[in-house]
């Protein structure tokens, strides 16, 4: 079987842990006789604007598995805030012609960011199935992380608006639509909706269409894959957005390699309790709450 994986950003560029999650199940699969290909996007916005809007590839290989990077540089494209949030029909085409040359039976998906709703509609498409490993809350948040510039929780599934004030701050076009008659709000979000590239030519009104387009599109696009969520808490924050049923989540914990941990481990006595942390330090991994800890 070929297993063909699409995810954000990879090796060497990049280490973190959806990344080091598809490496390691790739070499695993790999290791059991199957073959396995990644394409990613690790670089989604340029210092120079290309015209016509274009994505460009880069054909290679990691160890010895096929790659494919995709390079594109969203503000040259015609639905800016679309073709990052919600949909790019040109990396769309890239996927599809990936995936059909790589003869690829099944895709596991380990991230849409920068990769959009396109890694799902694309091998779809072609019918291929798609396995989808949530590794960030992309489909509930355009930031991924359920959390405001100052920390607070999100619940995600928010409106256009909502989103625009949280990703870019209260804009000059938001003070404007927020002084409307809130009798009109519902209007002219449905008329950004429905005319997305006549709110191209503002990135404040490009961004609230493309997220209310958003919220109408991933419902559809999650059902057609088989989900698996490496956490409970995951599975439930996503089945009590009302995106999917919980039914529709299949609970499977990541697996770890412990032995060459194991092998080298001592224990030290000692008064304190000790914690171990391997991750990014950003506020979202939760590491300065360890603080707050008094045993």
């Amino acid at each position: 079987m070929h297993i063909a994986f699409l995810i954000h950003r990879f090796f060497p560029e990049h280490t973190g842990g959806a990344e080091t999650y598809t490496y390691n199940i790739a070499r695993a699969l790999k290791a059991m006789g199957h073959a396995v290909s990644i394409l990613y996007a690790p670089v989604w916005q340029r210092s120079h604007r290309q015209h016509p809007y274009r994505v460009e590839v880069e054909d290679g290989f990691y160890e010895d598995m096929p790659v494919r990077k995709l390079h594109f540089d969203w503000q040259s494209a015609p639905d800016r805030h679309g073709y990052v949030y919600l949909h790019n029909p040109a990396i769309e085409n890239h996927i599809i012609e990936w995936v059909q040359r790589q003869a690829a039976d099944v895709v596991h998906l380990t991230s849409c960011i920068h990769l959009t709703g396109a890694a799902i509609t694309g091998p779809r498409k072609v019918g291929k199935p798609v396995v989808l490993t949530l590794t960030q809350y992309w489909s509930i948040c355009p930031r991924t992380t359920l959390q405001h510039p100052d920390g607070s929780f999100c619940p995600g599934r928010q409106d256009g608006p909502t989103c625009l004030a949280c990703l870019y701050g209260t804009t000059r076009p938001l003070r404007l639509l927020r002084w409307l008659p809130a009798s009109w709000h519902p209007q002219w979000r449905q008329w950004l909706k429905a005319y997305p590239r006549l709110s191209a030519w503002n990135s404040s009104l490009n961004l609230i269409s493309a997220v209310e387009r958003r919220n109408d599109a991933i419902p559809e696009w999650l059902q057609q894959v088989y989900m698996i969520s490496p956490s409970r808490f995951l599975a439930d924050i996503l089945a009590q957005s009302g995106l999917v049923a919980p039914e529709h989540i299949h609970y499977s914990p990541h697996g770890h390699d412990v032995q060459r941990a194991a092998a080298g481990a001592q224990k030290i006595p000692g008064a304190h309790l000790r914690f171990g942390f391997t991750g990014n330090i950003i506020p979202q991994k939760g590491v300065h709450l360890l603080s707050l800890i008094h045993i």
